[in-house]
């Protein structure tokens, strides 16, 4: 919202504020944990190679990270 005027920022925050429910995915490492297949667990979590993981910011700088490229905030959108 930096790029518009304020009346767009105020109009965008009472959007934010009306939503009531979102779709999200979580997603975080598991160390020492190594798959070949994706596995299901309870409650609808999923493990998943790193290579078979949706593609996202967070993966990226994931897939980054164990490929020892160093962490860059050009990924972070």
């Amino acid at each position: 919202m930096l790029a518009s005027d304020a009346s767009s920022a105020v109009a965008w925050l009472h959007r934010l504020f009306r939503i009531d429910r979102a779709h999200l995915h979580m997603f975080a490492a598991v160390l020492g944990l190594e798959l070949e297949e994706p596995a299901s667990l309870v409650n609808g979590v999923r493990l998943l190679p790193l290579a078979q993981a949706p593609d996202s910011a967070y993966v990226r700088l994931l897939a980054r990270y164990y490929q020892g490229i160093p962490w860059s905030t050009v990924d972070i959108a």
